[in-house]
C-alpha cells in the first residue's frame, strides 16, 4: 500500500498549506500610508490622557502633547505593515499671519488620532510623539 500525499488525497493538507500561505504574505506585506483623522486637543480642565483602544474595527489614540512654542503645528502620519500600525506625531513651525499672533494662540495639550477600517485581530502600535515613543499591542474585534 502507497501513500502518497496530494491534494487530491489529502484536502487537509492542501488547506493547511494554503491558510499558512496567506498568512505569511500578510505578515510581510509592504507597508502602507493608512488613512486617518488627527484633532488637535486643547484641555483646560487637565491633561490628556495617554490611551489606545478599539471601538469596533477603528482605532482611537490619545496622547498628551507638549510643544515648546505656540507658533507650532502638529502633523502626523500613519503607515500600516501587516499586522503593525506606525503612528508619528511632530511638531513644526508654523508662519504667524501677522505679527503677535503666535503670543495670542493657545498651545496644544494633546492629540486624538483615529484609524478606521482596520482587519480583525491582534495589532502592535507604535506611537511616537516629540516627548516619547510608545509600543503596545491592541485587539480589533469587531
Amino acid at each position: 500500500m502507497s501513500l502518497r500525499m496530494t491534494p487530491k488525497r489529502n484536502p487537509l493538507l492542501f488547506a493547511l498549506l494554503f491558510v499558512l500561505w496567506v498568512i505569511a504574505k500578510d505578515q510581510k506585506s509592504e507597508a502602507r500610508e493608512a488613512k486617518f483623522k488627527m484633532e488637535v486637543l486643547q484641555r483646560e480642565g487637565g491633561p490628556v490622557v495617554s490611551k489606545i483602544w478599539t471601538v469596533a474595527n477603528t482605532l482611537i489614540i490619545t496622547e498628551p502633547l507638549s510643544l515648546p512654542g505656540k507658533c507650532q503645528k502638529v502633523a502626523g502620519e500613519v503607515n500600516i505593515q501587516g499586522r503593525k500600525i506606525f503612528v508619528k506625531v511632530k511638531a513644526s513651525e508654523k508662519e504667524p499671519a501677522k505679527e503677535g499672533d503666535c503670543a495670542e494662540g493657545a498651545n496644544p495639550t494633546g492629540v486624538k488620532i483615529t484609524i478606521p477600517a482596520l482587519q480583525t485581530g491582534d495589532f502592535s502600535v507604535n506611537l511616537e510623539t516629540p516627548q516619547r515613543e510608545l509600543t503596545d499591542t491592541i485587539k480589533v474585534d469587531w
